[in-house]
């Protein structure tokens, strides 16, 4: 929707946002001119559009999902024969996360654009939609695939730690480590921060 968590966009084998939005918005306007049923029926073919994207990429993220949770099920499998090191486990989960994050997303967006027909809208002053906050939603499930992604980088860095006390990898190796940390920690302040500047 990697790892810092703006709005999804589309496969490059697939139609893309803007691609879609130049059609629609020819289709609008010569809708506009046509008369207000024909309006409504640019609005719905518009919806139906979006939709069909987003469902597709829906379908993809569920697959990616799928290989991700399969991947996490056989860390767990070669961590417990010996035959890899934790550090792929925590890995491996991270990777879930952040996949399942993604397809929570899609879910916001399909939602979004079945209630308003329109391309899903991420700008903090975006109105409320049927009683629905999906601005707040969406920024919500970032800072929780930003928390897991927190953990996972300080148990790496743990990891490391240990292992440059015990000579079994370069000293640079621990620098690496405490930036990941670094980072994910100035992104799940950024996200707090976007979720506190969101109007109630």
């Amino acid at each position: 929707m990697a790892h810092h968590h703006s709005f999804p966009t589309c496969s490059k084998a697939g139609p893309t946002w803007t691609g879609l939005a130049a059609a629609l918005a020819a289709t609008l306007a010569l809708g506009a001119t046509a008369g207000p049923a024909s309006a409504q029926d640019a609005q719905d073919a518009q919806r139906a559009g979006l939709l069909t994207v987003t469902y597709a990429q829906a379908a993809l993220a569920d697959a990616q999902r799928d290989l991700a949770r399969a991947a996490l099920s056989e860390a767990e499998e070669q961590v417990r024969r010996g035959t890899a090191r934790f550090e792929a486990r925590i890995q491996a989960g991270a990777d879930l996360a952040e996949a399942e994050r993604r397809r929570s997303l899609l879910a916001f967006d399909i939602e979004e654009v079945t209630a308003t027909g329109a391309m899903p809208r991420n700008d903090l002053q975006a109105p409320v939609v049927n009683g629905r906050d999906f601005v707040k939603l969406r920024i919500e499930a970032n800072i929780t695939g930003a928390k897991e992604r927190l953990e996972a980088a300080q148990r790496m860095q743990a990891i490391v730690e240990s292992q440059v006390r015990n000579n079994a990898v370069p000293t640079m190796t621990s620098a690496a480590a405490a930036l990941g940390v670094s980072s994910a920690q100035a992104e799940l302040a950024m996200l707090a921060e976007k979720l506190r500047q969101r109007p109630e």
